[in-house]
């Protein structure tokens, strides 16, 4: 179903072979298949995307990676990637800058009522 385009299995496999259930761990699968489904607009795989790069466990650490995935996931409305943009504009992160304003996923967040 993956290999045809479904986006919700193209997820699964990527969780799958992130945590090693059904089948071995295996990262570089895991991004394969994260990736595939980030891009078809699955945003619990754009938020993983974001979390692999973000704590650089399994893939080499970088921001910009984790920020443009959790940015993505964000944007389409996943509640843990808007906490997680919330955490970087509200910590002023330097590699974001002092100038982005905290509001954006505060703002996010009054309007869902949380």
């Amino acid at each position: 179903a993956a290999g045809q385009g479904n986006v919700g299995a193209q997820y699964n496999l990527g969780w799958m072979f992130d945590k090693g259930e059904g089948t071995n761990s295996n990262y570089k699968r895991a991004i394969k298949w994260y990736r595939v489904a980030a891009k078809n607009g699955n945003s619990m795989a754009q938020y993983n995307l974001g979390l692999m790069y973000d704590k650089g466990e399994t893939v080499s650490r970088d921001f910009d990676k984790a920020f443009k995935w959790y940015l993505k996931a964000g944007n389409l409305g996943n509640p843990e990637a808007e906490l997680k943009l919330a955490q970087i504009y509200e910590q002023g992160n330097d590699e974001v800058g002092k100038d982005i304003k905290l509001n954006y996923g505060l703002r996010r967040f009054m309007d869902k009522g949380l």
